[in-house]
């Protein structure tokens, strides 16, 4: 499948596929079917040598049709132009936003190959301790972000209270805690009742 996709201007063509998948149902506002397409992309390239090669040739035209699909962009958000929903303004703006993404993909993996592909003895160690990191930093802001979403019920005090609690409160975890209290008896009190 690589050797057919390798002829010049061929790889562009694998946006089309994302673009057709943005007319499928987005759940909670994501769609699913457009970000499994691009893991399937990610699999299928990494599974052969061949495209990376591929992608090293275009990489210098998916540049600049990236800059140029974003200037288009922005030029039409600045306009303040809006199109009716499935009009065919509408269906070329999907189209042009969806290969904006394509084609900076394919200029992201190209450029970071070439430049960001090298070793280092400190690249090895920071790989080795990143992830204990990640884990450790990821479990705490769940952790914390899971009470101040219990604790509050209006998105602008749930904001606030994120924003808040890392800086200078000593006492934010503690007032947190009461809110979360006050925040469990009051839903219960609420179901109880009504």
């Amino acid at each position: 499948m690589s050797g057919y996709f390798a002829k010049p201007g061929l790889v562009f063509l694998l946006g089309i596929p994302l673009f057709l998948s943005q007319a499928l149902p987005a759940v909670g506002g994501k769609n699913p079917f457009f970000f499994l397409l691009l893991f399937l992309y990610g699999f299928i390239f990494m599974s052969d040598p061949a495209w990376q090669k591929t992608i090293d040739r275009h990489k210098a035209i998916a540049l600049g049709l990236g800059i140029a699909a974003t200037a288009g962009m922005i030029a039409v958000w600045v306009s303040g132009v809006k199109f009716k929903s499935w009009s065919t303004a509408d269906i070329l703006f999907g189209l042009l936003q969806t290969m904006d993404t394509w084609f900076w993909l394919i200029a992201l993996l190209g450029y970071g190959y070439k430049y960001l592909n090298f070793g280092h003895p400190m690249l090895r160690y920071a790989n080795d301790a990143a992830y204990p990191f990640y884990i450790l930093h990821q479990t705490i802001l769940v952790a914390v972000g899971y009470f101040v979403v219990l604790a509050d019920r209006r998105p602008d005090q749930v904001y606030l209270n994120l924003r808040f609690i890392p800086n200078r409160d000593p006492g934010g975890l503690r007032s947190l805690g009461q809110a979360h209290r006050r925040a469990s008896v009051s839903f219960w009190d609420e179901t109880a009742g009504g």
